[in-house]
C-alpha cells in the first residue's frame, strides 16, 4: 500500500523519461474510466427515454379506452364488460398495434432513435362485474413489459448491444 507509494514515486522522481509513461498510462487509463461512466449514464437516459414513452403509449392507449376505464358504478357493472344475451364478457380494444404504433412514432427522433423493441407485452386487468363496494374494488388497470436493445459503445469500438426489460403500469382512479 504505502509503501508501495512511496516506492512508485521515488522511482517516478528518480527517472523523469519513465515519470512521462507513467503519466501517459494513468492518463489514458483515467480517459478509458470516464468514457465508461459516461456511456453508462448514456445507456440510462435512453432505457430512462424509452420507459417514459412506453408509459405514455400505455397511458394514451388507456385514454383512449375510456368507456373500459369508466368507474364500475353504471347500473352496477363495469363498463369494460358488455352482455351478450346470456352472460357479461369483457371487452377492452387495448392491442400491441396501437403501443408500437406510438412507440415508432415517438422514437423516430433523438437519441432513442438508435433502441431496437424485441418484445412489448401487456396486461389488461378489468375491474369486477358489480362489485359490492366500488372503493376497494379492483380498478380498471393496464400493466406492460417491453424489452429493448440498446447500442453500446466502449473503447472506441462497437459491441454487442445491451437488452433491457423495463416495467410499466397505468390505472384509472375516479378523482371524484
Amino acid at each position: 500500500g504505502v509503501l508501495e507509494m512511496k516506492r512508485l514515486k521515488k522511482r517516478m522522481l528518480a527517472n523523469r523519461g519513465f515519470s512521462y509513461v507513467i503519466t501517459s498510462v494513468l492518463m489514458i487509463c483515467v480517459l478509458l474510466i470516464g468514457v465508461a461512466v459516461f456511456e453508462v449514464i448514456r445507456l440510462y437516459i435512453q432505457a430512462g427515454a424509452v420507459r417514459d414513452k412506453f408509459e405514455d403509449s400505455i397511458i394514451s392507449m388507456c385514454v383512449e379506452n375510456y368507456s373500459e376505464m369508466y368507474q364500475p358504478i353504471r347500473e352496477s357493472h363495469a363498463s369494460s364488460y358488455a352482455f351478450n344475451g346470456i352472460r357479461w364478457e369483457e371487452r377492452h380494444k387495448a392491442n400491441e398495434q396501437y403501443i408500437r404504433t406510438y412507440l415508432n412514432k415517438a422514437m423516430g427522433v433523438g437519441e432513442i432513435m438508435q433502441c431496437e423493441i424485441v418484445s412489448i407485452s401487456f396486461d389488461v386487468d378489468s375491474p369486477s362485474v358489480a362489485p359490492a363496494d366500488t372503493d376497494t374494488a379492483k380498478k380498471y388497470a393496464v400493466s406492460g413489459s417491453i424489452t429493448i436493445k440498446v447500442p453500446y459503445r466502449f473503447a472506441w469500438q462497437e459491441l454487442a448491444p445491451i437488452s433491457l426489460k423495463l416495467d410499466v403500469k397505468s390505472q384509472w382512479r375516479a378523482l371524484f
